[in-house]
């Protein structure tokens, strides 16, 4: 009974959401910063959605405001459309953005390109936070 609780729990929901944009966007910084990769168009429209979450996702943990999470999806759900693109883009070099850039493979972490992170991130957050819309129909 207490797991079920604390999976209800907004607000150690939307941490942990938070905890996700936070890591995703320093690591998008440290690939660009630190090790030098330039950001090709699409990795430039996944932080446009994915940096936003993180002072969003912290006001709606500390608030504990469900109200929010519309808002939230509103950022994940095009940002992982975006990056599921730019990962078929990587698969499929014939597909294009219009930029060269998008679909080189600058690294790969536990098998996964900068996109595929990307993409895993937002649907990690959109999954923690569309539990907390659908139980909060109930």
């Amino acid at each position: 009974m207490m797991l079920r609780k604390q999976v209800t729990d907004s607000r150690v929901v939307f941490g942990v959401a938070g905890c996700i944009a936070v890591v995703a966007t320093l690591g998008s910084l440290s690939y660009s910063n630190v090790l030098g990769f330039f950001p090709c168009e699409l990795c430039w429209f996944q932080r446009i959605f994915m940096y936003p979450l993180v002072p969003l996702l912290g006001y709606a943990a500390y608030m504990r405001s469900r109200e929010l999470a519309p808002l939230i999806l509103a950022y994940t759900l095009p940002g992982a459309a975006i990056a599921a693109y730019h990962s078929y883009i990587q698969l499929a070099p014939s597909a294009s953005c219009g930029s060269l850039a998008c679909s080189t493979v600058n690294i790969r972490i536990l098998w996964l390109s900068i996109p595929n992170q990307a993409l895993l991130a937002f649907l990690l957050i959109s999954s923690l936070v569309g539990v907390l819309v659908l139980q909060h129909d109930r």
